[in-house]
């Protein structure tokens, strides 16, 4: 599954060196762990070993 998102316009004066995304099966219920092993330094990123049928919950 594709996904992709917008930076944010402000920071808060901080640079953003990365991003991680959070899956789960119920809204709320997003993993403590990241999905990705690195930052992700653009804003998309392909989530694999979905399982048809079921639905996903993502934060970025």
């Amino acid at each position: 599954m594709a996904l992709s998102w917008t930076a944010p316009t402000n920071t808060g004066g901080s640079a953003i060196t990365g991003y991680d995304v959070y899956e789960g099966t119920t809204t709320g219920g997003e993993s403590a762990a990241a999905v990705n092993t690195t930052a992700i330094t653009g804003t998309s990123y392909t989530v694999t070993g979905l399982t048809n049928g079921t639905t996903y919950y993502f934060t970025v």
